[in-house]
């Protein structure tokens, strides 16, 4: 990832960039120092969306449990993320 070159700065090339897009609307762009890093830190993203998406999970078949057949009138609520990586691509 380039950064454009304005009056007060020159241009910079981030080689290690890991974007994360949430449902189309944030994008987040964090660079690594090196590949391995950038591994680590995507790795870590996907584990706690892992997890998150887990215990939602836990607790709507909590709530289930608590109140049988009001599981038709819960709420679904989806969140997708999609992860990037930049590792040595081009641009």
């Amino acid at each position: 990832m380039t950064t454009p070159a304005t009056s007060a700065t020159p241009s910079q090339r981030f080689p290690n960039v890991l974007t994360l897009n949430s449902e189309g609307e944030n994008l987040y762009l964090f660079s690594c120092q090196t590949p391995t890093a950038l591994v680590s830190w995507a790795a870590a993203v996907r584990l706690a969306a892992w997890e998150k998406s887990r215990l939602e999970e836990i607790y709507t078949a909590h709530l289930i449990k608590l109140f049988p057949g009001a599981g038709e009138c819960l709420p679904v609520a989806s969140v997708y993320i999609l992860i990037l990586y930049s590792a040595g691509c081009p641009d």
